[in-house]
């Protein structure tokens, strides 16, 4: 699983940095330990004594190999995107007919064994850039080599996206779609997963085949997790008769725990330096809220209120200048709205209640996609679904936080990948 990372031992360790086969094995396992400590424990709460207990090893030990848990996340990261880029440099070649649809399939076929292995990088990523900004810096190359990896085999609208650009778009919905179907247990079965995604990649990429993407028949039922209504996000039944003067201070504190949980994480910030930004005193951040965990309930059920209010208002039809004004508003909340969402993304919550809250509110915005994606003569809508929320709930964070592309060459992406993807338009 992880025998293509380099084994080295770190200065002063030893004046020579290669390690012989005793000395990899003992960086595999505490590679191989890493890895299962994050998945069980998240980014955030793993601790390198929990890694050396699992990889049965000293902390002396370990730090002949890393200097700390940012070190070990780091190679792991740089293996993870280093994988990627060789197995989209392999894809057979991507041409308009069924060997090209097979070509793509196999590669989401590979590509989910491969996401299955190394989950805990993908999901702590987010996190690990928190505390490790050089993490940011270094997957700009990897961006990079998609887009040369893809270039080949892109069809672009009059050249008007940049392949960078499309190749690092579809990365991210190949990407966060493995996450949703791992997050999702049981909700698609995986070779219909991998089959799905692999005909909307190849859809996106090519544009859609005539006699090919065939109409996809009768809808699917919603499955009944998905048919739940969107959560309670009322405030508290205490919170709803205020006066004038409280309704203000809590709206204070509101807006400052938005500007503080982003900037400091969840698992950081504190009552203190919420009621700080507010201006506010501690007896009456507890007057409106019982918690740090209450506010950021408050915060985040406003949040998906409103994009699943703007999820329901996605236009339908063949008009691309709807679309793009639909994704504009998109990213104009999620610009209002992101930094919660990411926290969203890559948070485990202590808390069961918003644990539970970040499920419901995916398996409604998921029910409202798969009525929406339903109605089309292409795709499967539940994978679809899965693959579009991924789409726009990652892209603009990509725009906003790493800056990787601009929000217009975003935007121009994602209209031509959901046209061409998920609606079966503008054929090649």
């Amino acid at each position: 699983m992880v025998d293509g990372i380099e084994a080295a031992r770190r200065s002063p360790f030893g004046d020579n940095p290669v390690v012989g086969v005793r000395g990899a094995r003992t960086q595999r396992r505490i590679l191989v330990a890493a890895l299962d400590v994050f998945a069980e424990r998240g980014y955030h709460d793993s601790r390198i004594e929990q890694i050396t207990a699992a990889a049965g090893c000293s902390r002396p030990t370990f730090y002949q190999y890393f200097s700390s848990k940012e070190d070990v996340f780091r190679a792991l990261a740089s293996h993870v995107g280093r994988e990627v880029v060789r197995m989209t440099e392999q894809l057979g070649p991507i041409t308009a007919d069924d060997a090209g649809r097979a070509a793509v399939v196999a590669w989401m076929r590979e590509f989910s064994d491969f996401y299955d292995g190394f989950a805990p990088v993908f999901t702590g990523f987010s996190m690990a850039v928190r505390s490790d900004r050089a993490l940011a810096g270094a997957s700009a190359p990897v961006s990079a080599g998609f887009g040369r990896a893809l270039r080949p085999h892109l069809v672009l609208e009059n050249g008007a996206v940049r392949p960078e650009v499309m190749a690092s778009t579809v990365v991210t919905m190949i990407v966060r779609a493995n996450l949703l179907r791992i997050g999702s247990a049981g909700l698609v079965a995986r070779k219909r997963f991998v089959e799905a995604l692999g005909a909307t990649v190849h859809r996106a990429l090519v544009g859609p085949v005539p006699g090919l993407d065939a109409p996809s028949g009768t809808p699917p039922a919603r499955p009944a997790r998905l048919r739940r209504a969107i959560p309670d996000l009322s405030p508290p039944a205490g919170d709803r008769a205020l006066s004038p003067q409280g309704e203000r201070m809590r709206a204070r504190i509101v807006e400052a725990g938005v500007a503080t949980f982003p900037v400091l994480g969840f698992h950081e910030t504190r009552v203190d330096d919420v009621v700080a930004a507010a201006g506010a005193s501690h007896g009456s951040f507890y007057r409106y809220f019982e918690s740090k965990d209450d506010l950021f309930r408050v915060i985040a059920t406003e949040a998906a209120e409103r994009l699943i209010a703007c999820i329901d208002a996605l236009p339908g039809g063949d008009d691309p200048l709807a679309l793009h004004a639909w994704l504009d508003t998109w990213f104009g909340l999620y610009a209002e709205h992101g930094g919660i969402i990411a926290l969203w993304r890559e948070t485990q919550f202590p808390h069961p209640a918003l644990e539970d809250l970040t499920q419901r509110v995916a398996d409604v915005a998921l029910g409202r996609l798969l009525q929406a994606l339903g109605e089309r003569a292409v795709g499967d809508p539940l994978v679809d679904a899965m693959a579009f929320l991924g789409l726009v709930e990652t892209v603009p964070h990509h725009v906003h936080a790493f800056g990787y592309f601009t929000q217009a060459e975003a935007v121009d992406a994602l209209v031509a990948i959901i046209r061409r993807g998920f609606l079966g338009l503008d054929a090649a």
